[in-house]
This record gives C-alpha cells, sequence and structure tokens, in this order.
C-alpha cells in the first residue's frame, strides 16, 4: 500500500480493514481543536491541536452468534528521519489482532445485522478520498483574532467596574470516516465553537453567566456580553425574598436546553420496553404515539437543521440503548422525536427496531425545539410576562427518577424576580426537582427558537437551539448556598 504524503483517513480505513481476519468497522477520527481560557480578567493559555483516533469493532463468527469488542489507538502515524508520514502498520495491526481476540471470546451480540455495504450514494463528492481533511479550513492561533480583540475590551471594562471575568473560547472540528468490511464507506465533518464566560465582582457576592454557541468563532457575537453581564450584576444589587415552592419561571434557551437534553438522551426504545423509563407504558408498550406537549410543539434532531447542523452519518464505537456497532456507517434522517406534541420515534438500533416492529432512528447529534407561533428573543418573553421568576442557567442537573424523568439540580449565576415585564431585582439561588416531560404541557408562553448553549450539558451536546420558555408550577424545591 502507498504511504500518504499527508495523514489520510481513507487509507488509514482501508489499511485498518485489510489487517482484519473478518467482519469488521473502522471508526477514523481527526480532531483539531483550538482554545483560549482566562481567569481574573486574563488571558491564561491558549492553543491548537490536533488528534487522530481509530476505533476497530472486531465481529467474529462465535458459537451461537457473532462475537463483539472494541479496540482504540491513537498510535496512527510514524515519521521515520527524511521521510514522509505514514502509518503506523504495527500499532494498526496489532489493534486489530487484539480487538478480534477480544471479540472471539464474547458471547453472541444481541444486536447482530448485516452489516451495511456499499450503495449508490457513494460519488466522487462523497469526499471519502478527499486529502483535505477540514474541506479547506485550517484552525491556528490567527483564527482566535477577532475573539481577542473583543476580550480585551470586556477585560478593560471589567477592570474599571471592579469585575473579574473567567472563561473560555473553544472551537472543534470532527472529520470521521466510517467504513465496513462489507464495503460501506462514509466520510462526514462536524463542527463547534462555543465562547463562555462568567463575570463576579470583586467585593461583592454577586456573579453571571453569558454562553454561546456556533458552527465557527466568527459567527459568535460577543459585543453584547458585557452589557448582559453588567446588567444581571446590577440587578443583583436588590435582593427579594423567594420561599420555596412551585413558581411561575422563565428559563432561558440554555436552561431549557440543559432539560431537553435530558429528555433527549432518555428517548431509548429499549429502556421504554424494559419498563426503566418515563417512555414506558403496560406489559412491554411504549408511549409512542401519546401526547406529551401542546400540539404547536415539535423536538427533532436534523442532521441538516439550518441551526445545529451535525454529522449524518452514524459512528458507534460501542453498542447501548440508542445505537449499534452493526449500523456504522448509515446515513441519519430528520427524526422528530416529538412531533405535533406526539412522542413520534425512540432510539433504537436495526435489529432492535425488526424484533420490535419499529423505525430504525439512529439520532443525529443535534436537538431542536421548535413551537409554532413563538416569536421574539428572551427579553420580549419578559416583557409580555406580569409575573415570574426568571432562571439564567441550571447546574450539577442529577436524575432522581428515571420512571418520570424526574430531576434535580441548582440554579447559578442569576436568578431574577420578572414583575409587568421588568426585571425588579435577585432572589436566592435554589435546587429545583421537576421532570422535563411533565413540564412540557405546562409551558404558556415562547420565544422564537435560537442557536444556544447548555450551562451543564454544554460539553456533550454543543448543537442545541431551544427556545426560551415560560413555565407554571415549575418546583424550586428548596434554597441552595451557590453563587
Amino acid at each position: 500500500m502507498s504511504h500518504p504524503q499527508n495523514p489520510s483517513g481513507h487509507t488509514l480505513c482501508e489499511f485498518a480493514l485489510a489487517a482484519c481476519p473478518g467482519e469488521a468497522a473502522v471508526i477514523v477520527t481527526l480532531t483539531e481543536r483550538l482554545d483560549l481560557r482566562f481567569a481574573r480578567s486574563a488571558v491564561t493559555t491558549n492553543g491548537n491541536t490536533a488528534t487522530w483516533e481509530l476505533t476497530l469493532v472486531a465481529m467474529p463468527s462465535v458459537e451461537g452468534g457473532i462475537g463483539v469488542a472494541s479496540a482504540t489507538t491513537t498510535n496512527l502515524w510514524t515519521s521515520p528521519s527524511g521521510s514522509p508520514i505514514q502509518i503506523d502498520q504495527a500499532s494498526v495491526t496489532d489493534l486489530a489482532r487484539r480487538a478480534f481476540a477480544a471479540a472471539q471470546q464474547s458471547p453472541p451480540a444481541a444486536d447482530a445485522a448485516a452489516l451495511l455495504t456499499a450503495d449508490t450514494y457513494l460519488s466522487s463528492t462523497d469526499g471519502w478520498s478527499d486529502q483535505s481533511v477540514l474541506d479547506g479550513e485550517t484552525l491556528s492561533a490567527t483564527s482566535l483574532g477577532p475573539i481577542m480583540e473583543q476580550l480585551a475590551e470586556m477585560f478593560d471594562r471589567g477592570r474599571h467596574d471592579n469585575v473579574g471575568l473567567f472563561g473560555y473560547a473553544e472551537q472543534e472540528s470532527h472529520t470521521t470516516w466510517v467504513a465496513t468490511t462489507a464495503g460501506r464507506q462514509r466520510r462526514s465533518v462536524q463542527r463547534n465553537a462555543r465562547f463562555e464566560v462568567t463575570a463576579r465582582h470583586d467585593t461583592e457576592p454577586r456573579s453571571t453567566w453569558w454562553g454561546r454557541s456556533a458552527d465557527r468563532f466568527e459567527d459568535i457575537d460577543l459585543t453584547p456580553a458585557y452589557s448582559e453581564l453588567s446588567a444581571g450584576l446590577a440587578a443583583q444589587r436588590i435582593r427579594r425574598p423567594l420561599a420555596p415552592g412551585r413558581h411561575p419561571v422563565l428559563l432561558t434557551p440554555s436552561a431549557v436546553g440543559d432539560l431537553m437534553v435530558e429528555l433527549w438522551w432518555s428517548a431509548s426504545a429499549a429502556d421504554a420496553v424494559d419498563g426503566r423509563s418515563v417512555f414506558s407504558s403496560d406489559n412491554g408498550a411504549t408511549r409512542i404515539g401519546e401526547r406529551l406537549a401542546p400540539a404547536t410543539l415539535s423536538l427533532i434532531s436534523d442532521p441538516h437543521h439550518p441551526l445545529v447542523p451535525a454529522s449524518n452519518v452514524l459512528a458507534v464505537a460501542g453498542s447501548d440503548p440508542h445505537a449499534s456497532v452493526f449500523d456504522n456507517g448509515a446515513l441519519i434522517p430528520a427524526t422528530p422525536w416529538i412531533g405535533s406534541g406526539i412522542l413520534r420515534n425512540l432510539m433504537c438500533g436495526r435489529a432492535y427496531a425488526e424484533r420490535h416492529s419499529m423505525a430504525f432512528t439512529p439520532s443525529a447529534d443535534s436537538l431542536a425545539m421548535h413551537i409554532d407561533g413563538a416569536d421574539g428573543g428572551l427579553h420580549d418573553l419578559i416583557s409580555r410576562t406580569e409575573h415570574a421568576i426568571l432562571i439564567t442557567c441550571l447546574w450539577y442537573n442529577r436524575m432522581v427518577d428515571p420512571q418520570r424523568l424526574l430531576l434535580t439540580g441548582l440554579t447559578r449565576d442569576g436568578v431574577y424576580e420578572v414583575r409587568h415585564g421588568q426585571i425588579i431585582g435577585a432572589v436566592d439561588n435554589f435546587r429545583f426537582l421537576d421532570s422535563p416531560v411533565e413540564m412540557l404541557n405546562r409551558i404558556t408562553d415562547s420565544s422564537a427558537t435560537a442557536r444556544t448553549l447548555p450551562r451543564e450539558m454544554g460539553d456533550y451536546a454543543p448543537r442545541v437551539a431551544m427556545p426560551a420558555l415560560a413555565v407554571d408550577g415549575f418546583d424550586l424545591n428548596s434554597k441552595s448556598d451557590a453563587m
């Protein structure tokens, strides 16, 4: 096999498959990352990295079926003195050996299915053989220029106001190649950039948070950040009493995102059929077809969503209740989890779907909620609210009861009282206790949908688009000492 002059994901896939003594799937991912971190209004670190990773999923025949085992390595390339970069053949061959040895000792896989084969989707425009892994884009420190300039201005304003700024900016690009011994070949690119900052007053216990997500740094406008942080700190000078209990609340798109990601990740068909989730019904049935929300509401994962695009190629390193390694390379369609208020789909692999007469529903790595007729942004929602508690963001969310999807967590960095369309002061932080599924039928108003950064889940689910919501009876269970 010829060696690439530059690292090439498709060549690495093909070499790894050739090293396999039986059926297998291979996933190669190049992650390029650029980040900047700051604390106390000063940059602490910045830099960019590129990391290659190969996962080989071995699927040999074993007694009673097909065994499965996965092995992963980052030792993929070697560059002998004076030679171009080339595949580290010994590392890749050893990876295949280890994966197949483990798979031959494993029990038969319950999700076994025939591997997906090549089809007419492939053409010269699919990019499988492209050497340019980022479609001509390259991440470098110069990409931080616009962010650095805007940050410098924010730092100056913060020093003048006795406010320290803490946070980071991060941009990632993931190029993934997926191939199987049955001939399937897919390549996809998925990007994300995010910025978040916490402002803390130097002498008083006041803090606010601001965060945004986009595909690229240049799509994040920092212009309103410091003004909005300052407005929050100013509102916290006035303290308002609030007893624990159920209250009407306004949830920012970030807070809604954190709650809806928990709902999305709980939408497993296997868990529902086994009676372990909020989407379970009686006698092994699910709640598919049941109304969960107003008819105006939809919750969808769509790789081609205009606000939160994502990879449309399924890459699964290890089977779980949501996806199967045997479906590697499948194309991911737009899938409504909730459509017109009704539960439409739950995640499952092909083998499970066939056994239970369900649709095969792989999920794109993005989530969006839309409410028909909603308009304006968060500030418009505030202006038309008679009385509510505005929750800026959520933190440390944890499951209490999966059969209700009952969550607990904390509010932080700004909880405010709204009266007659105005923020009139801040209240204490609270521990909340509520279910995002049960909450859907208590929505009373909504803004338009916009891309957002969930505060708690942003590390794992950065491609999220949500409205701000007005919700009745949100359970602020007890007071918290969090800032």
